[in-house]
């Protein structure tokens, strides 16, 4: 069902070609290996867990709605502070008999409700905004050759990452 769904969802297709990892279960999509900052500022990786919406028995519609689950710590801005303006709840949440899920989180924008899974999973989910350079800085070499040691800074506007390697 999934290489049915991808085939023929440009949003999904567009997903795996980034390298997300994706699984359809029991009536949601799971984004696997989500990047995200714990209240001990380390880096570790989660699920986003959103409802399926399919227009078609293999064609994905757009999202219902602009709220995920989240399967993991609570993620957190640089500084190590749970991130209460997407953070709805942070209930344990039995979704099937195979999806249990940490967190539900809202991030809803402007024009009300995302387009495509595309828009809604890299884009909607604040989770990920401090991150974005990440791999960038993660793969730098000093000029002798060693990778770089010692903390990062990085500002983006409206947010301050703070990464110790």
């Amino acid at each position: 069902m999934l290489q049915q769904l991808i085939n023929h969802s440009t949003d999904l297709k567009k997903l795996l070609d980034e390298g997300y990892q994706i699984e359809v279960n029991g009536g949601y999509l799971l984004v696997h290996q989500i990047p995200f900052v714990n209240t001990n500022c380390q880096i570790q990786y989660g699920t986003i867990v959103t409802i399926l919406n399919l227009a078609t028995p293999d064609k994905v519609g757009a999202p219902p709605d602009h709220t995920v689950y989240f399967k993991g710590d609570a993620p957190c801005d640089t500084e190590g502070n749970e991130l209460t303006a997407v953070i709805n709840n942070s209930n344990a949440t039995q979704l099937t008999d195979l999806i249990l899920v940490n967190h539900y989180l809202s991030s809803k924008p402007k024009t009300g409700n995302y387009p495509d899974y595309y828009e809604k999973i890299p884009e909607g989910q604040q989770i990920r905004k401090p991150l974005d350079f990440y791999r960038h800085i993660r793969n730098r070499k000093s000029e002798t050759g060693d990778h770089y040691r010692g903390q990062y800074e990085y500002y983006t506007g409206e947010h301050r990452l703070l990464l110790c390697f």
